[in-house]
């Protein structure tokens, strides 16, 4: 939930900022401007472990870094920026490449392979420019679920192209099957879950995982690790619902056989970044992994985690707030038995998605960015570090076509004082800052 703090918590909280902002995302020159705190990137990416134990040792007097969650940063020369394309603009390019009666015929396809069957009772769609209005109420476990218009009542229409298919929401309430595919604006389906642990925990009394809205962490009710995907844990297993299953062999299954094995055009798709793996109890002696993951375009820099946010940009004597609009993944997957995906969201490719911008070899080392973070803060409040990460970020702009994407050091901080978020970020190139504050259900 967005929490918009007064213009005065704003103004007493962070000290002026000299318009260093980096929420406006403009074209990148081929020549890349750095910070003059700039280093090589191999080496600040190489340094970056031993650079936060520096951070950790400095004694800040508005930062404490004792039970911060230090995310893997791989090691690697040379990156560019990346520029993604807006909504409007691949509704342009997507616009066109199937009739609606090749929709339907995609969806089917995507539902046999991921269900093994496909049934048109479950099958609904909606159109924006239609007059549709049939839609009914399902019962299923006592919770009620509103299904869309029928394709199977519509099919006519559909050949004869009266209705333009905005999205497909297929829902086979008994066996908790639920498929979200928006071809207007997306090539292939979002969000994917096949039941199997919505099944187990209801019928465990664990709890109701949401099978009509994906999967949420906060459903779980016992997180038991979490294991970054370092090469650290590899050998770690856990029983899953058919077997041991390693967490080095999770990882091997989900980014080669599952992503190989998806009925995506091989030209669009992008190699998957293990971020962690959390594992939760599905039953009194079986587990789950929930996979966090980013797609990757380029080098092997992940995306920001999605999360909702407001922005602060401080000018040395006001402040203005408003809705951030940040380009984020909430990428995710889990999985309950071994070499099978029960569910996922935001695995499709990103369409469009390619790299811009001249060659950046340097960027400013974690150690120089905390500094920077430390200076822009008050000096009157220690937070805690919550998270550090190096990842590509960028702010969407509505008049654009694209958004381009910049690496980034992101430190999250909670406050504890006024128990708000805050997540700071440093232009990993030319050192400019900018603050977000969030109030959430934020899990670590």
């Amino acid at each position: 939930m967005k929490k918009i703090i007064p213009l005065i918590a704003t103004i007493l909280l962070f000290t002026a900022c000299d318009g260093n902002s980096t929420n406006d995302s403009e074209p990148i020159n081929e020549v890349v401007k750095y910070s003059s705190d700039a280093i090589d990137m191999k080496t600040a990416t190489e340094n970056y472990r031993s650079d936060f134990e520096q951070c950790k040792a400095a004694d800040y007097p508005n930062l404490n870094f004792e039970n911060t969650m230090v995310f893997p940063v791989a090691a690697i020369n040379k990156c560019r920026d990346l520029e993604i394309m807006s909504h409007n603009a691949q509704n342009q390019e997507i616009e066109g490449l199937m009739t609606e009666k090749e929709k339907v015929e995609k969806l089917k396809e995507y539902c046999e392979f991921f269900f093994g069957e496909y049934n048109e009772e479950y099958s609904g769609f909606n159109s924006w420019d239609g007059n549709i209005d049939s839609r009914e109420s399902l019962n299923v476990d006592g919770a009620g679920y509103t299904v869309s218009a029928r394709i199977s009542d519509h099919m006519k229409e559909i050949e004869n192209e009266a209705f333009h298919i905005d999205w497909f929401l297929y829902v086979e309430p008994y066996k908790r099957n639920y498929l979200w595919y928006t071809p207007a604006t997306m090539k292939y389906p979002f969000d994917l879950n096949k039941g199997g642990a919505a099944t187990i925990l209801s019928e465990s009394g664990k709890g109701v995982l949401s099978f009509s809205h994906g999967m949420s962490e906060f459903a779980w009710k016992e997180r038991v690790a979490r294991y970054f995907n370092d090469g650290t844990n590899n050998d770690v297993t856990y029983r899953l619902a058919d077997g041991d299953c390693s967490i080095g062999e999770a990882i091997e299954y989900f980014t080669n056989d599952f992503w190989e094995a998806l009925p995506f055009d091989e030209e669009d798709k992008q190699p998957y970044l293990v971020r962690y793996i959390d594992v939760y109890r599905m039953t009194d002696d079986t587990y789950a992994y929930f996979i966090r993951f980013s797609p990757v375009v380029g080098a092997s820099i992940p995306f920001e985690r999605s999360i909702s946010k407001s922005v602060i940009i401080p000018d040395g004597t006001d402040a203005t707030l408003y809705d951030a609009d940040e380009f984020s993944l909430e990428s995710q997957a889990l999985m309950i038995k071994k070499n099978d995906i029960d569910m996922a969201r935001s695995f499709d490719p990103l369409y469009g998605a390619h790299e811009t911008g001249g060659e950046i070899t340097k960027i400013i080392p974690l150690k120089k960015a905390v500094d920077t973070v430390s200076e822009k803060l008050t000096q009157n409040v220690r937070f805690n570090a919550v998270e550090v990460d190096l990842v590509y970020h960028g702010r969407n702009t509505p008049s654009d076509t694209a958004t381009v994407l910049r690496p980034t050091w992101l430190i999250r901080l909670f406050n504890p004082n006024d128990a708000n978020y805050y997540i700071t970020y440093v232009d990993a190139v030319t050192g400019d800052f900018s603050v977000y504050n969030y109030t959430t259900q934020y899990q670590p």
